[in-house]
């Protein structure tokens, strides 16, 4: 089966991990796979396409369409909406202006995999206009958090495109659920998969990784909670911020609390240096957002699933969504959400070394049960259950 795996951005990030996952596993399987971005980045140059037997395509024009930040104004009259979206809706423009690469897709694929709702629109104008059956994907509640004049101009078309992709799937049951109550469609649940190292490593350094672009990014003081009561161990941040401003308050708030020694802050790691990142931890920390802008982070995000991947044992708050199956499987310990539990969770780790040392081979060993092969398998099932 010829598939084509759709992202917005051949970057670092979430996307590009379930991408790479699920096409290297679909290719495994014999399946002739196509990676197609519509931005380009350095990490091109990391992807080993030949060992994975994946072709990657990059478009210039969508490139393009991702940089001009137009108004958001209705295209109801282009080709592709005129039978395709309720009348009042229209997609967000980086969308639409990637509907000209259609014409050189309709003769390609067996199967589109969209991961993301804003390219998703390419794969429902397939699926309509050329029979191409798409899989749709969407990696948090979709409930929208912009200003309510554009939630109502926004609703409609999401609608539209999770309705009509032949499967949509969530990466949790609270995300699948939450998609449900707002689109009125209902989504498989496939989780994230793991590729496991191929070593376990003995040793690890005395540090906990928090990856930034989610929790710290929407909650960063609640580590300089947790911090100022482990005088003992480090903390590193990688990933990035949401804004330059929370940043800044964050930097600040470190340095009056000098906390500035234990708190590493990378920003941008490359995949390399998140592997040894994962690798070396002494745990892998994960709580819930709590943000002013509506958005509550569900995880158990990928952070997780490098983790266990790694041999890295895992502290996550009771809050968040898979908590209680991770502390069952005995690859986390849970934490009730306050800085004074988590970090006596931590101090637990830190001390008793055979303890950390178990968790780290039974996440290892999960990690092979929940591998990207398993999900692909998964997905395809299901995709034929859809018929």
């Amino acid at each position: 089966m010829r598939v084509g795996i759709v992202s917005r951005v051949l970057a670092p990030s979430g996307n590009l991990r379930w991408s790479l996952g699920l096409g290297r596993a679909l290719s495994d399987l014999g399946h002739d796979v196509t990676l197609l971005f519509f931005r380009d980045s350095p990490a091109r140059e990391a992807l080993d396409t030949q060992r994975n037997r994946l072709k990657v395509e990059v478009s210039e024009r969508g490139a393009r369409a991702h940089f001009s930040r137009l108004a958001g104004t209705p295209v109801l009259k282009m080709k592709y909406f005129e039978n395709g979206f309720p009348p009042d809706a229209a997609p967000e423009p980086i969308s639409w202006m990637l509907l000209p690469l259609l014409a050189s897709w309709q003769n390609r694929f067996d199967l589109l995999l969209c991961y993301d709702q804003y390219v998703a629109v390419a794969g429902l104008a397939l699926e309509r206009f050329h029979g191409i059956p798409y899989v749709v994907f969407t990696h948090e509640t979709p409930a929208p958090r912009e200003p309510a004049i554009l939630r109502m101009f926004l609703q409609p078309w999401q609608a539209a495109v999770f309705g009509g992709a032949r499967l949509r799937c969530a990466p949790t049951k609270r995300i699948a659920d939450g998609a449900m109550q707002i689109f009125g469609v209902d989504f498989s649940v496939i989780e994230y998969g793991c590729s496991p190292v191929d070593a376990m490593m003995d040793r690890k350094d005395n540090y906990v990784l928090v990856d930034t672009r989610w929790t710290i990014a929407r909650d960063p003081f609640f580590l300089l909670e947790v911090a100022k009561r482990l005088s003992d161990v480090d903390f590193i941040l990688a990933g990035l911020f949401v804004s330059h401003d929370l940043f800044s308050r964050f930097q600040s708030e470190m340095l009056r609390l000098d906390l500035a020694r234990r708190i590493n802050i990378r920003l941008h790691p490359t995949e390399a240096e998140y592997s040894y990142l994962y690798k070396h931890a002494l745990a892998y920390l994960r709580w819930t957002a709590r943000a002013t802008d509506g958005f509550v982070e569900t995880g158990p995000s990928l952070g997780v699933y490098r983790a266990l991947e790694a041999g890295c044992p895992l502290v996550v708050t009771t809050d968040l969504s898979g908590a209680e199956e991770l502390h069952a499987r005995s690859v986390a310990i849970r934490a009730e959400r306050n800085p004074a539990s988590v970090a006596d969770a931590i101090e637990v780790l830190r001390t008793d070394q055979s303890l950390s040392q178990e968790m780290a081979n039974r996440s290892w060993a999960l990690s092979k049960e929940w591998s990207w092969s398993n999900r692909a398998m998964q997905l395809l099932s299901r995709l034929s259950d859809k018929g």
